[in-house]
Protein backbone atom coordinates (compact mmCIF):
# COMPACT_ATOMS: atom_id res chain seq x y z
CA UNK A 1 0.00 0.00 0.00
CA UNK A 2 2.95 2.61 0.75
CA UNK A 3 4.50 1.70 -2.90
CA UNK A 4 0.87 3.11 -4.20
CA UNK A 5 0.70 5.95 -2.49
CA UNK A 6 4.09 6.87 -3.25
CA UNK A 7 3.58 6.13 -7.06
CA UNK A 8 0.19 7.88 -7.06
CA UNK A 9 2.43 11.04 -5.08
CA UNK A 10 5.12 11.38 -8.05
CA UNK A 11 2.08 11.32 -10.72
CA UNK A 12 0.78 13.94 -9.10
CA UNK A 13 4.16 16.06 -8.50
CA UNK A 14 4.93 15.24 -12.44
CA UNK A 15 1.41 16.80 -13.75
CA UNK A 16 2.17 19.97 -11.51
CA UNK A 17 5.70 20.14 -13.25
CA UNK A 18 4.72 20.18 -16.33
CA UNK A 19 2.44 22.97 -15.72
CA UNK A 20 5.58 25.64 -16.77
CA UNK A 21 2.81 28.38 -17.75
CA UNK A 22 0.01 30.09 -15.25
CA UNK A 23 -1.82 33.33 -15.75
CA UNK A 24 -0.98 36.80 -14.46
CA UNK A 25 -3.36 39.95 -13.70
CA UNK A 26 -6.09 37.83 -14.88
CA UNK A 27 -10.00 40.03 -15.27
CA UNK A 28 -11.70 36.86 -14.14
CA UNK A 29 -14.04 34.08 -16.46
CA UNK A 30 -16.47 36.80 -17.22
CA UNK A 31 -16.82 40.09 -19.32
CA UNK A 32 -19.55 42.07 -19.33
CA UNK A 33 -20.78 44.67 -21.56
CA UNK A 34 -23.36 45.76 -23.70
CA UNK A 35 -24.60 44.46 -27.35
CA UNK A 36 -23.70 48.10 -29.00
CA UNK A 37 -20.37 48.28 -27.36
CA UNK A 38 -17.56 48.11 -29.81
CA UNK A 39 -15.98 44.96 -28.22
CA UNK A 40 -15.78 43.57 -24.63
CA UNK A 41 -11.84 42.87 -23.56
CA UNK A 42 -10.12 40.44 -22.16
CA UNK A 43 -6.28 41.29 -21.32
CA UNK A 44 -4.15 39.82 -18.56
CA UNK A 45 -0.10 38.35 -18.63
CA UNK A 46 1.38 35.07 -18.82
CA UNK A 47 4.03 33.80 -16.79
CA UNK A 48 7.28 31.16 -17.32
CA UNK A 49 7.18 29.67 -13.58
CA UNK A 50 9.88 27.01 -15.33
CA UNK A 51 13.31 26.83 -15.22
CA UNK A 52 13.88 27.43 -18.78
CA UNK A 53 13.22 29.26 -21.83
CA UNK A 54 9.79 28.86 -23.54
CA UNK A 55 8.62 30.26 -26.94
CA UNK A 56 5.10 30.34 -25.84
CA UNK A 57 2.11 29.77 -28.72
CA UNK A 58 -1.37 30.47 -28.14
CA UNK A 59 -4.56 28.88 -29.86
CA UNK A 60 -8.24 29.41 -29.59
CA UNK A 61 -11.25 27.20 -29.77
CA UNK A 62 -14.56 28.32 -29.66
CA UNK A 63 -16.56 26.48 -27.23
CA UNK A 64 -20.22 28.61 -28.09
CA UNK A 65 -20.02 31.43 -30.13
CA UNK A 66 -23.26 33.21 -30.71
CA UNK A 67 -23.90 33.30 -34.26
CA UNK A 68 -23.19 37.05 -36.32
CA UNK A 69 -20.25 38.12 -33.66
CA UNK A 70 -16.72 37.85 -34.02
CA UNK A 71 -13.93 37.90 -31.89
CA UNK A 72 -9.94 37.93 -32.69
CA UNK A 73 -6.78 37.40 -30.24
CA UNK A 74 -3.68 39.46 -30.03
CA UNK A 75 -0.17 38.28 -28.54
CA UNK A 76 3.33 39.53 -28.99
CA UNK A 77 1.73 43.31 -29.40
CA UNK A 78 -0.10 41.74 -33.23
CA UNK A 79 -3.00 40.56 -33.71
CA UNK A 80 -4.63 38.52 -37.20
CA UNK A 81 -8.11 38.89 -38.52
CA UNK A 82 -11.11 36.54 -37.53
CA UNK A 83 -10.90 33.05 -38.40
CA UNK A 84 -7.03 32.68 -36.66
CA UNK A 85 -7.36 30.03 -34.98
CA UNK A 86 -3.24 28.87 -33.72
CA UNK A 87 -1.27 31.77 -33.42
CA UNK A 88 1.65 32.01 -36.44
CA UNK A 89 3.57 33.91 -33.43
CA UNK A 90 5.42 32.67 -30.33
CA UNK A 91 6.70 35.03 -27.64
CA UNK A 92 10.05 34.20 -25.88
CA UNK A 93 9.48 34.05 -22.03
CA UNK A 94 12.97 33.63 -19.65
CA UNK A 95 12.86 31.52 -16.50
CA UNK A 96 10.37 33.45 -14.45
CA UNK A 97 9.74 35.64 -16.61
CA UNK A 98 6.06 37.72 -17.49
CA UNK A 99 4.56 39.50 -20.65
CA UNK A 100 5.05 42.83 -20.66
CA UNK A 101 2.30 45.49 -21.45
CA UNK A 102 3.41 44.64 -25.21
CA UNK A 103 2.91 41.17 -25.63
CA UNK A 104 0.76 40.85 -23.30
CA UNK A 105 -2.61 38.74 -24.43
CA UNK A 106 -5.44 40.23 -25.72
CA UNK A 107 -9.05 38.48 -26.56
CA UNK A 108 -11.55 41.02 -28.23
CA UNK A 109 -15.20 39.78 -28.57
CA UNK A 110 -17.23 42.02 -31.26
CA UNK A 111 -20.69 41.67 -30.15
CA UNK A 112 -21.66 43.71 -33.34
CA UNK A 113 -25.44 44.62 -31.58
CA UNK A 114 -26.29 41.30 -31.15
CA UNK A 115 -26.99 40.58 -27.42
CA UNK A 116 -26.14 36.96 -25.74
CA UNK A 117 -23.17 34.93 -24.15
CA UNK A 118 -20.19 33.20 -25.78
CA UNK A 119 -17.56 31.70 -24.41
CA UNK A 120 -14.29 30.89 -25.60
CA UNK A 121 -11.12 28.53 -24.36
CA UNK A 122 -7.57 30.33 -24.99
CA UNK A 123 -4.84 27.85 -24.66
CA UNK A 124 -1.10 28.47 -24.33
CA UNK A 125 1.59 26.19 -24.29
CA UNK A 126 5.28 25.38 -24.84
CA UNK A 127 6.21 25.44 -28.85
CA UNK A 128 8.47 23.28 -28.27
CA UNK A 129 5.98 20.43 -25.93
CA UNK A 130 2.65 21.18 -26.70
CA UNK A 131 1.45 19.06 -23.25
CA UNK A 132 2.67 21.75 -21.64
CA UNK A 133 -0.19 24.11 -21.46
CA UNK A 134 -2.20 26.39 -19.58
CA UNK A 135 -6.04 26.94 -20.37
CA UNK A 136 -8.42 29.57 -19.75
CA UNK A 137 -12.19 30.02 -20.43
CA UNK A 138 -13.56 33.36 -20.83
CA UNK A 139 -17.53 34.21 -21.36
CA UNK A 140 -18.34 37.65 -22.87
CA UNK A 141 -21.64 38.47 -21.92
CA UNK A 142 -23.05 40.76 -23.79
CA UNK A 143 -26.62 42.18 -22.55
CA UNK A 144 -29.29 43.76 -24.43
CA UNK A 145 -29.78 47.73 -24.85
CA UNK A 146 -32.03 48.68 -27.07
CA UNK A 147 -30.14 52.04 -29.26
CA UNK A 148 -32.71 54.63 -27.66
CA UNK A 149 -31.39 53.42 -23.89
CA UNK A 150 -27.84 53.49 -25.20
CA UNK A 151 -28.23 57.38 -26.29
CA UNK A 152 -29.18 58.16 -23.37
CA UNK A 153 -26.56 56.36 -21.60
CA UNK A 154 -23.09 57.85 -22.43
CA UNK A 155 -20.68 58.65 -25.56
CA UNK A 156 -19.73 56.58 -28.06
CA UNK A 157 -16.88 55.50 -30.38
CA UNK A 158 -17.92 53.09 -32.75
CA UNK A 159 -16.08 52.00 -36.76
CA UNK A 160 -14.34 48.90 -37.57
CA UNK A 161 -11.71 47.50 -35.91
CA UNK A 162 -9.24 46.78 -38.46
CA UNK A 163 -8.38 50.02 -40.15
CA UNK A 164 -6.75 49.77 -43.80
CA UNK A 165 -4.01 51.87 -45.13
CA UNK A 166 -4.97 51.74 -49.28
CA UNK A 167 -8.45 53.49 -48.48
CA UNK A 168 -10.12 55.79 -46.38
CA UNK A 169 -11.30 54.33 -43.01
CA UNK A 170 -14.82 55.70 -41.22
CA UNK A 171 -15.49 55.76 -37.47
CA UNK A 172 -19.07 57.08 -35.86
CA UNK A 173 -19.14 59.15 -32.88
CA UNK A 174 -21.69 60.43 -30.58
CA UNK A 175 -21.45 62.71 -27.87
CA UNK A 176 -23.31 63.18 -24.72
CA UNK A 177 -23.54 66.59 -22.88
CA UNK A 178 -20.61 68.22 -25.31
CA UNK A 179 -20.55 70.08 -28.03
CA UNK A 180 -16.20 70.14 -28.50
CA UNK A 181 -14.53 67.06 -28.31
CA UNK A 182 -11.13 65.72 -30.30
CA UNK A 183 -10.79 61.89 -31.26
CA UNK A 184 -7.02 61.18 -31.43
CA UNK A 185 -4.66 57.90 -32.20
CA UNK A 186 -2.09 56.63 -29.99
CA UNK A 187 0.21 54.00 -30.59
CA UNK A 188 1.18 51.35 -28.02
CA UNK A 189 3.98 53.76 -26.78
CA UNK A 190 1.40 56.39 -25.98
CA UNK A 191 2.15 59.06 -28.57
CA UNK A 192 -0.89 60.74 -29.95
CA UNK A 193 -0.06 60.13 -34.04
CA UNK A 194 -3.65 61.68 -35.29
CA UNK A 195 -5.79 64.26 -33.93
CA UNK A 196 -9.50 64.69 -34.91
CA UNK A 197 -11.86 67.91 -33.39
CA UNK A 198 -15.18 67.10 -33.54
CA UNK A 199 -18.41 69.95 -32.77
CA UNK A 200 -21.24 68.28 -33.75
CA UNK A 201 -23.24 65.97 -31.22
CA UNK A 202 -22.70 62.99 -33.85
CA UNK A 203 -20.96 62.19 -37.17
CA UNK A 204 -18.51 60.33 -38.80
CA UNK A 205 -14.83 60.68 -39.04
CA UNK A 206 -12.73 59.77 -42.12
CA UNK A 207 -9.13 58.52 -41.58
CA UNK A 208 -6.32 57.94 -44.18
CA UNK A 209 -3.80 56.14 -42.48
CA UNK A 210 -1.67 55.52 -45.38
CA UNK A 211 1.04 56.74 -43.49
CA UNK A 212 1.24 54.56 -40.40
CA UNK A 213 2.41 51.57 -39.77
CA UNK A 214 1.07 48.02 -39.23
CA UNK A 215 0.34 47.08 -36.04
CA UNK A 216 -1.66 48.25 -32.61
CA UNK A 217 -3.25 51.79 -31.95
CA UNK A 218 -5.79 52.80 -29.67
CA UNK A 219 -8.59 55.64 -30.34
CA UNK A 220 -9.88 57.58 -27.54
CA UNK A 221 -12.60 60.23 -27.72
CA UNK A 222 -11.68 63.12 -25.34
CA UNK A 223 -14.55 65.83 -23.83
CA UNK A 224 -12.28 68.52 -21.76
CA UNK A 225 -9.20 66.57 -21.64
CA UNK A 226 -10.67 63.64 -20.40
CA UNK A 227 -11.84 60.14 -22.05
CA UNK A 228 -14.97 59.29 -21.88
CA UNK A 229 -14.48 56.32 -25.15
CA UNK A 230 -11.76 54.41 -26.53
CA UNK A 231 -11.38 51.49 -28.88
CA UNK A 232 -7.93 49.27 -30.14
CA UNK A 233 -7.91 49.53 -33.47
CA UNK A 234 -5.62 47.22 -35.73
CA UNK A 235 -3.53 48.99 -38.50
CA UNK A 236 -3.43 46.41 -42.20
Amino acid sequence: MKKIYTLLFSVVTLGLQAQSLTTANFPGNTIVGFDTDPALVASFDIVNNSANAIDVRVTKTDLNVVAGTDNVFCWGGNCFPPGTITYPLTVSLGPGQQTNNIDRFIGDYYPNNIAGTSTIRYCFYDDNNSMDQTCVDITYDALFTSVANQLKLSSYLGGSTFISRKKMNSFNYRLVDAKNATINLVNMLGNTVKTYNVSSQQGVVLMNAGDLKSGVYFMTLNVNGKRVANKKVIVE
